[in-house]
Formats: structure tokens, sequence, C-alpha cells
């Protein structure tokens, strides 16, 4: 058992001593300038700084420290003007703050001794380098934080955690290098440093939240095949330029590669379950393939990408976030089957995105978007049961929307500034009218092999809706022809009728009298000569 005895004085000093066998020094009320503390005081030997001992002491700038020093305590010299210190190498701890927001203090020679520093204990400082001793297994959370003119740092090979903000805000930190038994990095750790290319070690398991961001000099980084999550602002504003995420990663968090302006590559491993809100937000992206086992893209994910012209998005995704792919330049995209919902904004903004194919499970289509879009034609499958305000707005290339299943429900303004849009519906669903969110509607009949006669013609006729190799023949009561035949009975009115694309039919004659075959000719002035034609039996 340790006692301590009551405040002592001597001379300058204050102190206690501790079991009469050695001294702590617990306060100074000299003058300031060079301090020297004694190597004894009444015969014991000066051991320990205490808890603020020196704090504040402005006046102080110089301190020669004793040689059998084995501890200096929380906040022991906080706030002096002392400018540089060496600590004795007999000295195991350093506490928390001890030289914290020493405002000259730019040189610091640390003991091999010494296996504690605690927490901030040099924050605010304007160290140029620093050499942890090789017995520091933990860095403690803002150690160096704040040293603005912090240059190198050389971390020991036996060091395993770098808690958080050790040095963030050490803005002009360009030379340090992460030992090989590293396991731990703690939040902002290297917030707002200089470093330009960092190897990251195996047995990393988590780059945690704002870790490197804002460190505008980092354009390579290597990351390592234990990594498993990348987390909030881990990489934000920086300028890497590609970045390969190995096999093992599940999640990217909000924010981890927003801002990367440069950063123009990036290859995801198929591990990846979900990106997460503003991820790749503003980057300079190109090309971007979405692996399968992603389900959810969050908000703003990809938004703002403006050189990224080319998407691939998987089956098994669920859900695409608001805002996901706003303001990027990719002209064409797929949405797979397996996702429900698309959110505001998701591919709003977009001027060149001219072909959109919405899979058959998507239910809800969200404010904006599809806004400012170059979308000519699209087809809304059966699932879709509401569309969202502004949904298709400002896309004055839209001419044409075909409709599977009923009228969805419709938000305000669905439709606004896309003034050359028409409606096309199944015949046979419902909720449709003469017109649909201020647009024109007319039923379309569908062609399922793609051959171009509708599938009611070709039922009608009896050759295969499904087969694009049987359809009707030019002699058919079907024929895109200026000479038409058909069958017909005798004294029975046939009205005929054309199509230029057999959706829109008008009368050619309004009824001709059947003789057992019926020809019928009629001219069509204008570039394309031949229609479709049909008979309809009175």
């Amino acid at each position: 058992m340790v006692s301590v005895n009551a405040q002592l004085t001597n001379g300058d000093f204050s102190y206690s001593t501790n079991n009469s066998n050695w001294i702590t020094l617990t306060g100074y009320t000299g003058s300031g300038g060079s301090v020297v503390i004694p190597e004894t005081i009444s015969g014991m030997p000066v051991r320990s700084i205490g808890a603020s001992a020196f704090a504040n002491k402005v006046s102080v700038t110089s301190i020669s420290l004793p040689t059998n020093l084995t501890t200096i305590s929380d906040s022991a010299f906080f706030n002096t003007r002392i400018y540089s210190v060496v600590v004795p190498t007999n000295v195991t701890s350093i506490g928390a703050s001890a030289f914290s927001n020493c405002a000259n203090l730019n040189s610091v020679s640390l003991p091999e001794s010494l296996n504690y520093i605690g927490e901030s204990a040099f924050w605010g400082t304007p160290i140029i380098s620093i050499t942890i001793p090789s017995q520091i297994k933990t860095l403690k959370a803002s150690t160096f934080y704040n040293c603005n003119q912090l240059q190198s740092v050389s971390l020991p090979s036996g060091l395993q955690a770098i808690e958080g903000s050790v040095f963030g805000q050490c803005s002009n930190l360009n030379q340090i290098s992460l030992p090989s038994s590293l396991r731990s990095i703690g939040d902002a750790a290297f917030y707002n440093c200089r470093i330009s290319n960092l190897s990251i070690p195996e047995g990393i398991t988590s780059l945690p939240k704002d870790v490197f961001a804002q460190c505008t000099a980092l354009t390579s980084v290597t990351l390592p095949s234990t990594l498993v999550s990348i987390g909030h602002g881990a990489f934000y504003n920086t300028r890497i330029t590609s970045i390969q995420i190995p096999q093992g990663v599940t999640s990217i968090g909000t924010d981890a590669f927003a801002q990367c302006i440069s950063l123009a590559s990036v290859t995801l491993p198929t591990t990846i379950l979900s990106i997460g809100n503003g991820a790749f937000y503003s980057t300079a992206l190109t090309a971007l393939i979405i692996p399968a086992g992603v389900s959810s893209i969050g908000n703003d994910a990809f938004s703002n990408c403006t050189s990224l012209t080319a998407v691939s998005l998987p089956n098994g995704l669920l859900s695409i976030g608001s805002g996901a792919f706003w303001n990027c330049r990719f002209s064409s995209i797929t949405i797979p089957g397996t996702v429900n919902m698309i959110g505001q904004n998701a591919f709003g903004s977009n001027p060149v995105l001219q072909n959109v194919n919405l899979g058959s499970g998507i239910v809800g289509i969200g404010n904006g978007a599809f806004w400012g879009s170059n979308i000519q034609n699209i087809s809304m499958p059966a699932s879709i049961s509401s569309i969202g305000n502004d949904a298709f707005g400002s896309s004055p290339s839209l001419s044409l929307i075909t409709f599977q299943g009923n009228a969805p429900s419709l938000g305000s303004n669905v439709f606004s500034g896309s003034t050359n849009v028409s409606i096309r519906y199944v015949p046979g669903t419902f909720g449709w009218g003469a017109s649909y969110g201020g647009r024109s509607t007319s039923a379309q009949f569908q062609d399922s092999d793609v051959d171009g006669f509708s599938d009611q013609a070709e039922i009608e006729y009896g050759t295969s809706p499904y087969d694009s190799a049987l359809k009707p023949t030019n002699s058919a009561s079907l024929a895109i022809v200026d000479e038409f035949r058909f069958p017909s009975q005798a004294n029975v009115q046939y009205p005929i009728q054309a199509s230029p694309d057999m959706f829109s039919w008008s009368n050619v004659q309004t009824g001709i009298q059947g003789d057992g075959s019926v020809k019928v000719y009629q001219e069509y002035r204008g570039q394309n000569t031949k229609r479709f034609f049909r008979s309809l039996k009175n």
C-alpha cells in the first residue's frame, strides 16, 4: 500500500511523499523561464510530476526533468510555453493532456522505456516530427490532434491500435507508414492529413468514420484482404484516382468516397451487400457494375457523377434510394424486376438518358424519378401502382408511355414540361379515361413476338402471337400491302381499316359487299406507302 503525505514545499515547488521513499511534484509557484526540477528533495528522488503541476504556467519556457522520473501525470505541463522536452529514460507513462496546448513545443524526445501515452497528451502542439517508442501498443485518442506542424511520424513495429483522432487535423503530416502489427484504427484518426499514398495492413477489418476524410493529397490507397466494412466518410474528399475494394467487404458507409473528385474507377466485390447514402457522391466514375449481392443503393449514392456513362444493376436489387443516380450521364438503364421502389429523383436531371427498361416487380416511382431526362418512350409494367410528383417532368422528348396494367395513382405535375407525351394502355385494364395526368390516352395492342402483327390480330387469323415465324401473309385478312384481299361471304358488308403502326386504326372504306373474295385498292401518299389493313365483319 502506498501512502501519500500532506502537501509540502521546497523553494518554488510543492510536493508530496510516497511512503517516505520518493517524491511527487504537485505544484510550482516560481517566476517561470527555464525551470530545472531537482533530482531529489529532502534526500528522496523525484519520480512523478503530479496532475496539473505546471498547468497554465505560461511563464515557463523551458523544463529540465530529473533522471529518476517515471511518471508524468495528466495535464502536468498543460498550456505552458516550453519549446522542447526530453523525457528521461526511466519514464514509463505520460498522462492525458500532459503537454496539451503547449503552443511553442516543437521538439519532443520520447524514451524506449515509455509504454503509455494518454489521450490528447500532445494536443495542439507545433511538434514537427515524432518517433513513438517500441513499447507503445496503443496510441490513445487525440494524442497528436491538431498538431498542424507535424510532418513525419515513425510508428513502432508492435503498434496494435490507433484510436480516434490521434493524428486528426495534422494538416502537414505527409510521412507515415502503418506497421503490419496494426489491428484497429479509430474514427477520424488521420482526418485532414497530407498523406499522399497509403497501404493499410492486413488484419484491419474495418475503416471507421472519417478515418482518412479530407486528406486532399491522398491519391493512392491499398486495402487489405481482411477488410469487412468501410465506414461513414472514410475517404471523404480525398484525391484517390481508383480503388479496388477487396472480397469480404460487405458494406460501404454513408459518404465513404463522397467528393472524391478524381475517383474514376472502382471495383466492387461480390460480397458487398449495401451501398450507403452518398457513398460515391460527386466522384469521377465513368462506369459501374454493381454486384449481384447488393440489395440496396442508398440515397444520393452516385448522385452528381457527371462522368458516369454506363451502369449495370443486378437482379436481386430491392431498392434504389432517393437521388441515387441524380445528374449522371448514362444513356440507358435496365432496372431489374426485383426492385419494388424507385426513390425520388433517383434518375433525375440526366439529359442523355433515353432508354429505360423497367422490371416487372416495380410498384412505385418516386417524385422526380426521371425528371429532366431525354426518354422518348417507356413501357410501364403492370405492377406499377403509383407515380410521384414530377416523375417525368421537364422531359420534352418523351412522346409515348405505354402502361401494361391498370392506371396507377398519380402525383401532381407528373408530366409537367413534357408536352409531347401521349398515353397508351392495354385494352381490358381499368382506370383509364380520355386523358391521364393531362395527357391524351388510347388503347394499344400487344405484339408479344414483335413481328409487326398484334396478338389480337394473329389470334383472329389463326397464327401464333408468340412465334415471329408464324404470321399472317399478304393474302390474309391482315396485310401490309396496298392491294388487300380477304375471303368474304356474299351479301355481307365489310368495313375496311388501315393503320401505320398496328395501334391506331382508321376507316378506309365504311363497307364493301362480299362476293366470296374481295380485293381492295387504296393509295397512300408520302414517304411510307405501306400500311396495315384489316377487315371487320358487320
